[in-house]
């Protein structure tokens, strides 16, 4: 088995939106592969899309860590976490392709349940329906769905309803 990287976080920068949009659009690539939409719509799209969100981030929680994850310095992914007294919000997790489905996403999940299990919080977060593969995993890791909203799954995990955090298969 290979050893679990080191790794390290730092705060988001303005020097950063380059390799945020990169990986903004390696996240997007499934929904924007099931429109039939020409290239140019499908870039238009993608840049209101990451604009929309990484501003929508910032001011609707100014407060929240914006961190790149980083492994022997590099950035492989972001980790966006709001914590509040009751529920830490688990804003985004994402991670670049070379990297998913290693083990990573998992462990960084099962950092922060149990860091709501020591504090006695609620961990909740919304997944869009077109990425299955996440709900999945969040699923595995004892989160339940709590509300339909549309477009995304309200999905939450409670230290009183999860007794042990599932370990993956």
């Amino acid at each position: 088995m290979t050893p679990e990287p080191p790794l390290a976080f730092r705060p988001a920068r303005s020097g950063d939106e380059q390799f945020l949009r990169s990986l903004f659009a390696t996240v997007w690539e499934r929904a924007l592969a099931l429109a039939d939409w020409p290239d140019e719509t499908k870039e238009a799209v993608l840049r209101q899309q990451f604009e929309a969100q990484h501003d929508g981030y910032r001011s609707a929680h100014p407060e929240a860590d914006h961190e790149l994850i980083l492994v022997d310095g590099e950035p492989v992914g972001r980790l966006y976490v709001r914590r509040e007294a009751e529920v830490i919000g688990l804003m985004d997790i994402s991670l670049l392709p070379a990297w998913r489905n290693r083990g990573l996403g998992s462990r960084l999940i099962r950092d922060l349940l149990a860091e709501a299990r020591e504090g006695g919080q609620r961990v909740e977060l919304y997944v869009e329906k077109w990425n299955p593969d996440a709900r999945r995993l969040y699923l595995r890791l004892g989160f339940a769905d709590r509300e339909d909203i549309g477009t995304h799954w309200m999905m939450e995990w409670r230290p009183d309803e999860s007794p042990h955090v599932k370990k993956d298969s």
